[in-house]
């Protein structure tokens, strides 16, 4: 029956953040289990002893020789040669398997594999297309992009070994994510995922991870890195080109230019998955890439910490196409489907049996940028629509999803000023049925149950401006504003924002950043409706470089009010450091964050409360062996409401617990995870294959992840984050 009281609606409401909350921690609990090790794309490749690599580098259409072409090793930019007058070149490695880095002024840079030094490279280099690229048309960059606290390029991605060749992870392993959970679901600098804005080729994505999938290319989110040019992650004061975001933008762009032909196949303990990619023209280019995975191979080698999965079953396919139909102008399109199903068996103190989960969804974004002379547009347009269907004995809950996104923007420029402005609006449609517990304690096939439906519609339509001056070249002033207008029943509301840049010299920059910024929270697990945020902010970012080295440090304030929620006040730090040298390369980084919930005159911490969050990451290439990265973490354990009490519900014959103050928490013990890959490479016919082996939670750390209670809550069991997994494979490639 449908809810029709206050009474009725409240119940729905803490019913369905119970089931909810059952299907968020468990699936995030099991996430790094599942998802972290699932496929390690390994482009930081193997050592062997100083060999030496021939070739000869020539014009693909007139196969003339080419003159002084640049050659440099992928994996060190520092070793390199020169093309002689008849293009020949010669150059030392220290590895028998290695890629090389060909790059030319006028033609196409490319990446090449080195399998067997005794055999001379014949490499040819493709020109820029006179006829269709005289101008390269690119989409815009983002105005605000020298603001970023973090500009990631495709190269970044594949040699930082915490991302494992995944975009998402490259940013979760930055010192401004401050997640608690095992997941692909980005926290920044002490705010919730839901408060971060994640844009593919400036079109918002509501869903750019998958939750269960265990497989293939991109391991945590819907990206493959293959496709994607660069991102910028503005850890917080997000761009007010971006609309919808408040504790930060992750903004990724995929290619512009055609793609040129390359394969991959990979063969894991899971399943496999396929990659290709086609230059159709000179103007264009497609790219296409599906996996499949079963969990039964990695819960039979893992059964000690995956003993409590059932069914894990996972498809996946992606598609980009880019066509460039004048120097002026070019489309992109990215398309993504996903079909996955997932079983587990759930331990409550009424009922143990197993959690059903299936899920379908489809996202599809198109790009139109047209150049002008001292300008561009782009018409930018999203569609994502996804099914999902949850049962737990006596909940029962079915999911559907609708979001559209359309924005034109125009961006203008003179030499020293910048201005961009545009207009967008974004569509959400949600439909919820089901059936919730009519006792919130009592979850069982045996006891009643309440039947509900509930819709949600949100349309949010925005303008925005922004201006930017080089003063001169040591500074950059930034402003603007983006508003939204009082329609469909929502407020008004105006973010607007000031950056300042500041060059130091050629080694140090400073960046500061203020503003106030508002987001619709959709519905999830605290919420039934979407409501409004409202969000305050200053940061300080500095930065300095010098050969192998980089350090940075950052500070920052915040100020969340939203009605339906607690008001949340976060203050924080970070600290990172970097060496890169020869093969060896680590990283050390410390965050704290003090982020505060307040509830009238309660105030105690909130979920993402980390006093102290210290990562470090070793890589090193062992010649003639293998290369070993190593990944530690270790933050302070989360904030909880102990057990006080129970009382006996006779109308149930179940026990209703009673939990301390909001305010009189505890914590949990110390979070600790060190992380082991191992990787090889091999030169195999005409490409290259790629085995390795991860180890999740080397030393088996037992962190706690929440308390587990008996039937009349008299004996506590510690739920516990992933353990100890092992996890291999292989990855072949040719072009």
């Amino acid at each position: 029956m449908h809810c029709v009281t206050k009474k009725l609606k409240s119940n729905a409401k803490l019913h369905r953040e119970i089931l909810i909350a059952i299907q968020f921690d468990r699936h995030q609990s099991m996430k790094k289990t599942i998802s972290i090790l699932f496929i390690f794309l390994v482009y930081n490749l193997m050592v062997f002893g100083q060999k030496t690599i021939t070739g000869r580098i020539t014009d693909a259409q007139t196969d003339e020789p080419l003159i002084g072409v640049n050659i440099f090793l992928k994996s060190d930019y520092s070793i390199g040669t020169q093309t002689d007058l008849n293009g020949f070149f010669k150059l030392n490695i220290a590895k028998n398997t290695d890629t090389i880095l060909i790059s030319y002024i006028g033609f196409e840079e490319a990446f090449v594999p080195v399998g067997n030094p005794k055999k001379q490279l014949k490499i040819k280099l493709k020109a820029v297309s006179l006829e269709v690229a005289t101008v390269t048309v690119k989409a815009a960059k983002a105005i605000a992009r020298e603001f970023a606290a973090s500009n990631i390029n495709k190269l970044d991605i594949y040699l930082n070994p915490n991302a494992k060749a995944d975009p998402l992870l490259a940013v979760d392993a930055l010192p401004a994510s401050t997640g608690v959970e095992e997941t692909a679901n980005i926290s920044l600098r002490g705010s919730s995922p839901a408060e971060t804005g994640m844009f593919l080729n400036n079109v918002p994505l509501n869903d750019a991870v998958r939750l269960d999938q265990s497989n293939g290319v991109g391991q945590f989110s819907i990206f493959n890195t293959a496709i994607i040019e660069n991102l910028q992650v503005y850890a917080s004061n997000p761009p007010v080109e971006f609309g919808n975001a408040t504790s930060g933008v992750v903004a990724l762009n995929t290619e512009s230019k055609t793609i040129s032909d390359m394969n991959s196949v990979v063969a894991t303990i899971v399943g496999g998955g396929l990659f290709i990619g086609r230059e159709i023209s000179p103007s264009s280019s497609i790219t296409a890439y599906g996996n499949y995975s079963s969990h039964r191979g990695l819960v039979g080698l893992n059964k000690k910490a995956l003993n409590d999965i059932r069914k894990l079953t996972s498809a996946d396919a992606g598609i980009y196409y880019v066509k460039q139909f004048s120097d002026r102008t070019l489309m992109k399109f990215f398309n993504y489907s996903l079909l996955e199903q997932y079983q587990f068996d759930l331990r409550l103190p009424t009922v143990q049996m197993p959690f059903d989960q299936e899920k379908k969804r489809n996202q599809s974004v198109i790009n139109l940028i047209h150049k002008l002379p001292k300008g561009q547009l782009d018409w930018n347009q999203g569609i994502n629509f996804s099914k999902g269907n949850y049962t737990l004995a006596n909940i029962v809950t079915n999911v559907k999803d609708f979001d559209y996104f359309s924005s034109l923007n125009w961006q203008g420029y003179t030499k020293d000023f910048n201005f961009k402005a545009g207009a967008s609006w974004m569509l959400f449609y949600q439909k919820i049925n089901g059936a919730y517990p009519e006792f919130s304690q009592a979850i069982g096939p045996e006891f009643p149950a309440i039947n509900y439906r509930q819709q949600e519609q949100l349309n949010v339509p925005e303008l925005f401006g922004y201006a930017k001056w080089n003063i001169n070249k040591n500074w950059i002033l930034g402003t603007g504003g983006r508003y939204h207008p009082r329609l469909y029943d929502k407020p008004d509301y105006l973010n607007f924002q000031t950056n300042l840049f500041y060059k130091i010299n050629h080694q140090q920059q400073l960046i500061i950043s203020a503003g106030k910024y508002h987001k619709f929270l959709l519905p999830s697990r605290y919420l039934t409706t979407s409501t409004l945020l409202a969000s305050r902010q200053v940061t300080v970012d500095y930065s300095f470089k010098k050969k192998h080295w980089l350090a940075t440090a950052a500070i920052y304030a915040k100020d969340n009010k939203a009605d339906a929620l607690p008001d949340k006040s976060i203050l924080g730090a970070e600290l990172f450091l970097r060496y890169t040298g020869g093969p060896f390369q680590s990283s050390i980084s410390m965050t704290t964050v003090q982020s505060t919930l307040k509830n009238g005159t309660l105030k105690y911490p909130s979920p993402h409360d980390l006093g102290y969050y210290f990562r470090a990451q070793i890589k090193y290439d062992i010649a003639g062996w293998f290369e070993i990265n190593a990944i530690y973490k270790h933050r302070q354990g989360r904030y909880y409401l102990p057990l006080i009490g129970r009382s006996f519900h006779p109308g149930t014959a179940t026990y209703i617990p009673t939990y301390a103050a909001i305010d009189e928490g505890e914590r949990y013990g110390d979070f600790r995870l060190l992380d082991i890959s191992l990787s090889r490479m091999f030169a195999f016919g005409d490409g290259i294959l790629i085995g390795f082996l991860n180890v999740n939670n080397l030393l088996d750390f037992k962190n706690v992840r929440f308390l587990e209670y008996n039937f009349d809550y008299s004996e506590i069991r510690n739920n516990y984050f992933s353990r100890r997994v092992i996890f291999f494979g292989a990855v072949y490639q040719w072009e």
